[in-house]
């Protein structure tokens, strides 16, 4: 008997980068959207600033917006997308950042006013 399972290199690359929990469960099986988890320590976060002064960062293979004044981080891409490595243009106004999302590691841009 099968169960679908099966780790493509997609999740394998999740896993590798602390999104093992969703990479790896098998179909049909996802996170609890009422359960919270806050995060206050990461490895291998990698952070931007822009102009004035908002932080992006990757964490848990997602894109998130630090305004300048702290508060809570806004997500701006999905833990799917695989994103990383986020860096603002010289204006701010544009932010670039590789994704694996189409089944190969590409640059993508977006308007940090815009995400989920």
């Amino acid at each position: 008997m099968s169960s679908g399972f099966r780790i493509t290199r997609r999740r394998a690359l999740q896993a590798g980068t602390g999104a093992a929990a969703l990479a790896l469960a098998p179909p049909g099986i996802g996170l609890a959207h009422a359960a919270g988890v806050t995060l206050r320590q990461g490895t291998n976060i990698c952070a931007a600033a822009a102009p004035d002064g908002r932080i992006a960062f990757d964490l848990v293979s997602a894109i998130w917006l630090l305004e300048a004044g702290g508060g809570r981080a806004r997500k701006l891409t999905d833990e799917l997308q695989d994103a990383t490595q986020p860096d603002f243009s010289p204006d701010g106004r544009s932010l670039v950042f590789q994704s694996y999302r189409d089944g190969n590691f590409h640059l993508w841009t977006m308007a940090p006013g815009c995400g989920s």
